[in-house]
């Protein structure tokens, strides 16, 4: 690993701060130097680092990085790889930036998204410190789409109010990404396997940690959503849904780690959140029968599931005219 990260070893007096900030690139050359200006912006009472680390981009996004660092170097922690982490399997974040990471807060800011409030990290540590039973607290944003140069809001509530692990386990397109959330390091660093991450091996490789990283702190505390637009994810490209075989073969071995995963917390949890499970175990069944065009098959998992109505339509409309369908189908219109 090449690296010019600070060392683990501080002086006694040195000021330790009070928020982490996790700052993840790939291939981020025209998107990095944004996103970290906005986290350099940030308006505190308190300090705060970024630890960014760069999955051995081939483009100059190490550079930049780099010449950051040198710049703000009270500020800025870099850890450069020289080979790619992520195809290997690897969790950068436990492996790479919790060992050292020295705030009591995590915050996180991906390579090519940015913050929009420059009292954003303040707002959100001010809650947590004032209220020791929550966990997480995570805001409203935006979405970004570079194809079509639009910012658009996101579904988030428009008042402030506290998030369910109910909530989180359905992961509703209301849920806020992890990308606006501040946590307790403490937590999250000590999680049980289970909720490292969903996926990533050599099936599918494709893996989550958003997604069980806030069902546990969201049952180690309770969560708090403010509903201030304070940061922009930046989406490159609409989501499109893929024939290819390679593609649907790694969506349907995801599917069934997710089902896994969604059966181990069953357990872990003593089956308190069972019926919101099974609901999301349904959504995921649909979800793979909708993959391979079994729309007759999908339909049986309408009722105990969260899909949504438009999906629900779009079956009940491919059953009917199957033709019409593989052309919707075809052309990658958003149903």
């Amino acid at each position: 690993m090449k690296s010019i990260e600070k060392n683990a070893q501080f002086k006694d007096d040195e000021e330790k701060p009070l928020v982490s900030v996790i700052c993840l690139c790939f291939n981020e050359e025209l998107y990095i130097k944004q996103a970290l200006e906005s986290i350099l912006d940030q308006k505190t009472n308190f300090t705060f680092e970024i630890i960014c680390h760069d999955d051995a981009s081939t483009d100059g996004t190490s550079n930049i990085i780099q010449e950051y660092a040198e710049k703000y170097p009270d500020k800025i922690v870099p850890i450069l790889q020289e080979d790619n982490k992520v195809s290997k399997g690897e969790q950068i974040i436990l492996k790479y930036i919790y060992p050292v990471s020295r705030g009591k807060y995590m915050a996180y800011c991906d390579g090519d998204d940015y913050w929009t409030d420059k009292n954003k990290l303040q707002k959100q540590v001010d809650f947590l410190e004032n209220h020791l039973e929550y966990s997480l607290c995570v805001h409203n944003f935006k979405f970004y789409y570079e194809n079509t140069n639009k910012i658009i809001n996101s579904k988030c509530s428009k008042i402030d109010k506290d998030i369910s692990t109910r909530s989180y386990i359905l992961w509703r397109k209301d849920i806020p990404q992890i990308g606006t959330g501040l946590w307790r390091k403490e937590i999250a660093y000590h999680r049980p396997e289970l909720f490292y991450k969903i996926g990533g091996n050599e099936e599918s490789l494709r893996w989550i940690s958003d997604y069980p990283l806030c069902i546990y702190l969201s049952l180690n505390g309770r969560v708090k959503y403010l509903k201030d637009n304070m940061s922009v994810w930046r989406r490159r490209t609409y989501g499109t849904w893929s024939k290819d075989a390679s593609d649907i073969a790694r969506k349907l071995n995801y599917n069934k780690e997710l089902v896994d995963f969604c059966k181990s917390l069953d357990k872990f949890t003593e089956k308190r959140y069972h019926r919101t499970i099974c609901k999301y175990i349904n959504t995921i069944y649909f979800d793979t029968e909708f993959i391979q065009e079994n729309y007759k098959r999908a339909i049986k998992f309408f009722l105990n599931s969260s899909v949504s109505a438009k999906r629900k339509l779009f079956v009940c409309f491919a059953i009917i005219f199957p033709y019409s369908a593989k052309n919707v189908r075809k052309r990658n219109i958003k149903y």
